[in-house]
Parts: structure tokens; sequence; C-alpha cells
């Protein structure tokens, strides 16, 4: 691990001697994150250690630490050390959801039935985000999410085959609650952050058969990009949910 480090480090200083060495450090964190060096809710060792390990001060250490803090990558706690951010962690699994009920503006906590199940070869605008390769396959799923037994939206997913290979229609059908918790848990993938844009559409023939909503019926859409460690893209979401008793909040 620290000789490869070094190494690296050794390697890069003629071709990137303008890129500070806490964002070599950073780097470096990022790489080990994606190659499994430590999970989700792991506790990094302490900034001395890392920095003896490392050869580095510490000063570069704790900036490169602050920095995936910053990005949401790594949380602090008081008293007992810097760990992975994982979405069981207390306060985290509701990071990223976005509709709310207007009268009381909480957490609209929905139930989900999935309704539609594909494994499709990657072509057009997923395969685009997700930087499929010629030959890639996705998994593409239609989930109607409802509350007090009404239909209020429908939830489609684009996913690398590959990458969520333990994903089932069985397991994705049985699952409720936090689909992010769901990625990492039980699939092995953690999303670490999100880009999101919003539209206001209406529900027409091809979507409106998927639930009990009227075609021309309003909603709002949330088209999402889940990014994992390193910012590399593992998912692509369209959320439609109805407008009228719920609002989005960014």
């Amino acid at each position: 691990m620290i000789d490869s480090f070094l190494s690296t480090l050794d390697d890069s200083r003629a071709a990137f001697v303008r890129q500070p060495l806490y964002e070599q450090v950073h780097n470096y964190f990022i790489r080990q994150l994606v190659a499994g060096q430590w999970r989700p809710g792991d506790m990094l060792p302490p900034e001395r250690e890392l920095s003896s390990m490392l050869r580095v001060s510490t000063g570069t250490v704790r900036k490169a630490i602050s920095a995936l803090v910053d990005e949401g990558v790594l949380i602090r706690r008081q008293g007992l050390g810097t760990f992975v951010k994982s979405f069981r962690s207390s306060g985290y699994v509701n990071q990223f959801h976005r509709f709310f009920f207007d009268e009381t503006d909480d957490i609209v906590p929905f139930t989900m039935r999935l309704v539609r199940y594909d494994v499709v070869p990657a072509e057009g605008i997923p395969a685009r985000i997700l930087e499929s390769k010629p030959g890639d396959e996705l998994i593409h799923a239609f989930r109607v999410y409802s509350w007090k037994g009404e239909d209020i939206g429908i939830s489609e997913l684009w996913l690398d085959a590959k990458l969520f290979h333990k994903m089932t229609s069985e397991n994705l059908a049985k699952h409720n609650g936090s689909l992010y918790s769901y990625y990492e848990s039980d699939l092995g993938v953690s999303v670490v952050s999100t880009k999101d844009r919003i539209k206001a559409k209406c529900f027409t023939s091809d979507l409106a058969r998927y639930g009990r909503f009227a075609v021309g019926e309003p909603y709002l859409e949330l088209r999402r990009i889940g990014f994992s460690f390193g910012n590399i893209p593992v998912e692509y979401r369209l959320s439609h949910c109805t407008s009228e008793k719920f609002h989005m909040a960014m």
C-alpha cells in the first residue's frame, strides 16, 4: 500500500510538479476507496499514523482528509476519528432525498413496488452518462412509489449490469427504504454524491401505464446521476413525482 503510494509519488513529481502534495494524497485515498481498501463505515488510521506511513507531513494528510470531508466522502466524529461515510450512519440515509409532503414539509416515507426489470444493451443517453463501453449491458428497472395507498410517482433506473451483478429482480422487489443503503449494504456499491436536474412535465400514456396515473397529469421529473468514489458515474435515474401534494427541496 505505502510502497505503491511512494512509487506513484516519485513517478508523478516530474509530470505533476504543479499538483500540490495534499492533492496527490487526496487522489491516493480515492484510489484506495475505489479498490475497497476502506469500506463504508470503516475508520481511517489516525492522521499521525497515515503521515508516517506515507512519509508526508501531518498537515498534508489533514488537508487531504478535510477535502474528502468537504466532498462528502469522509465524516469526522468528535472524539472517535474519521470514517468513510455510510448510509448506515445516522442522518446519512436521507441525504439525497428530495420529495416532501406540502402540509408538514416532512420527508415522504414511500413504499415501492417493482413493475419492470430488464437487462438491455447499453445505448443512448444512459450509456453515455454511465460511460458504457461497446458490448456493455445495463439494468433498466421501473419502480412505482406509493404513499397511503396512492401511487404518487415512478422511479426509472439505469445501472451497469457488471457493477451491479448482485442485483436481481427478486432482491430489488423485496427492498424498501433507502435505495443507496441497499446499494451499499447488499450490492457493495457506494454513492457519495449526486447531480440533479428538475423539470416540470406531464404523464404520457407510455409512462402512466406503469401505475395509477392520468395521462396529462403534471409531475416533477428529477434527473439524477449518482457518483461513487473518484467521481465515477454509477447510476442514472429519472424520478417522476406528482406535484399536487408534494414538492422537491434542494
